[in-house]
């Protein structure tokens, strides 16, 4: 099923319609990984086959999804991508310290994916990062979500730094590497 963009309806999260986000599938293949290293000139990475598995970063079955303070909290956002009157897609967003906005989350439905839904959705982010004067956008992904790497790569974030630890304590991630990615405006 092909969408096209100009059918795509982005809405604000309110109490009214956060809970469509439960409808969004944010299960993905994960059949990749990317082989990192450092030079002086930054990050660099080439992308490796490993066997196929499925991932779910929403564990459990009576999650709200959409947390309380996206919904109430001035310096939260979040938005809902809907095509078709069909929620397809959501985003997340927060003010963070160092003053740029942090993508908390970001998932497309596994059926309308590779549309153009998540870049809209960054590009509503970058909007609202302009908004508040924030400095850029920033996220973390993981190594085994190639995908999701190249749509930030294409999109216009550089890689900015790596955590082999973060995932230590969590046993099904625990082989995982964070990944965090900036988009700086202005610089």
């Amino acid at each position: 099923m092909t969408i096209s963009i100009d059918e795509l309806r982005i809405e604000p999260i309110t109490y009214d319609n956060a809970t469509d986000a439960k409808a969004i599938d944010g299960t993905f293949i994960i059949n990749a990984r990317l082989l990192l290293s450092t030079s002086s000139a930054g990050f660099h990475y080439e992308i490796i086959s490993i066997p196929a598995y499925e991932e779910r970063y929403s564990h459990a079955e009576a999650d709200p999804r959409i947390p309380e303070s996206y919904l109430k909290h001035s310096d939260h956002a979040g938005f809902l991508a809907y095509w078709q009157d069909r929620p397809v897609g959501f985003l997340l967003l927060s003010e963070s310290w160092n003053r740029m906005a942090m993508i908390d989350d970001i998932q497309v439905n596994a059926s309308h994916r590779r549309q153009g839904i998540a870049i809209t959705l960054l590009q509503k982010a970058e909007t609202w990062a302009h908004q508040r004067n924030l400095s850029g956008l920033r996220l973390e992904t993981q190594d085994t979500n190639v995908a999701a790497c190249q749509l930030y790569k294409h999109c216009g974030f550089v890689l900015g730094g790596m955590d082999q630890y973060l995932y230590a304590a969590i046993p099904e991630s625990s082989k995982e590497i964070a990944l965090f990615w900036y988009r700086l405006f202005n610089v």
